[in-house]
């Protein structure tokens, strides 16, 4: 594609350079205050920055994203042969660029784009014989980041929830030989859409593996 200033088309050719940069913090603490209790508790702060350079017009900044990510596990073995895990999991995430300070009516033309959310899971583990393990889990995420402004521009944002539940089992038919299998459900609800993308979904899976 043409990039002269008299082209009918410059795009993609529009853009001469992009430049992309992310920066991670992470910092964790884990705490065993029993030998079959232990917790651990991390938080991220991301941030990512994206800068385009087109003919003509030089260097725009166009993103910036910055995350915060707080999240918490623990883990109890209350006898040799059960486990139960639980964690817990909340996302600040924010995506801003220029158009966030054009405003119409007194409203951003674009609203800074949010992707909040949170997440909660807990599973149990049993190991019924020397051969036989048998699992379960329950899986939650919430996301309330819809904003209405369709009055002046195209409304973004996710409002949305999940249910996940699964159950397995793994079978050691030999010390090579071990099979796998497992049942899961999921409900999801999408509220973005008026529900017309909310749908239940049932999943099966089994497998062989063997080591050699």
């Amino acid at each position: 594609t043409s990039n002269q200033a008299n082209s009918g088309n410059r795009l993609p050719a529009y853009f001469s350079n992009q430049a992309f940069r992310t920066d991670d913090l992470n910092l964790r603490l884990r705490w065993r205050p029993w030998s079959s209790l232990s917790m651990m508790t991390r938080y991220d702060y991301q941030t990512s920055r994206m800068r385009s350079r087109a003919d003509d017009v030089g260097s725009l900044q166009q993103t910036d994203l910055e995350a915060h990510i707080l999240s918490e596990t623990i883990t109890w073995q209350p006898f040799n042969r059960w486990y139960l895990q639980g964690g817990f999991s909340y996302t600040y995430d924010i995506n801003e660029h220029p158009s966030t300070s054009i405003l119409i009516a007194g409203e951003p033309l674009i609203a800074a784009s949010r992707n909040n959310y949170w997440n909660a899971q807990g599973s149990i583990g049993w190991a019924a014989t020397s051969s036989l393990d048998l699992h379960g889990s329950y899986y939650y995420y919430r996301a309330d980041n819809a904003t209405n402004h369709a009055s002046i521009a195209l409304p973004y944002g996710v409002n949305a929830q999940e249910h996940v539940f699964r159950v397995g089992a793994e079978y050691r038919w030999k010390p090579q030989v071990l099979w796998k299998a497992s049942y899961s459900f999921m409900r999801s609800d999408d509220w973005t859409s008026g529900g017309n993308n909310s749908f239940d979904a049932h999943g099966i899976y089994t497998s062989i593996q063997y080591l050699f």
